[in-house]
């Protein structure tokens, strides 16, 4: 029963991720075209070549800056999002640990209850595995959004 409770939480805590995901792609698009029909309009609207070019290098610098800041926003809220996501997949490793826990405490009257209380540890290890990998990706992300803070921050 805790099984299928867990791989449905497992399951909807991925499908949730892979929405946010897709959410913020597509909000990160919807931004860059909306900037691409400002900065056309504002490029139809020039008359000579030199006064193109001095606009199309300020507007080539405003998207350049503009997708700077979307992707650190994003990186930014990726960090987060998986840091909330490592918090519940620990808070549901120590449930399952106290569980396990609870089995061990009491000694193996059959078969059934020993095989449930090694396929939980075998979950267990499998769900800190990926607690590490998720922390090891935030740490990247947070990395890479604060070298591009820093990088976006001196110019």
């Amino acid at each position: 029963m805790h099984t299928q409770r867990e791989a449905q939480q497992a399951n909807e805590l991925s499908n949730l991720t892979r929405q946010r995901q897709l959410l913020a792609s597509v909000n990160y698009r919807r931004a860059i075209i909306k900037e691409l029909e400002r900065l056309s309009r504002n490029l139809v609207a020039c008359k000579t070549t030199e006064h193109l070019k001095r606009i199309q290098k300020a507007d080539f610098v405003e998207v350049i800056d503009l997708k700077m800041e979307l992707r650190l926003q994003r990186e930014v809220q990726l960090t987060t999002e998986i840091n909330n996501l490592t918090r519940q997949l620990l808070d549901i490793i120590d449930e399952r640990r106290s569980f396990i826990g609870e089995l061990e405490q009491r000694l193996p009257i059959n078969v059934m209850v020993y095989m449930t209380r090694q396929e939980l540890k075998c979950h267990q290890k499998d769900d800190m595995i990926r607690v590490m990998e998720m922390s090891s990706t935030g740490l990247q992300l947070h990395h890479q959004a604060m070298k591009w803070f820093y990088f976006y921050k001196s110019l």
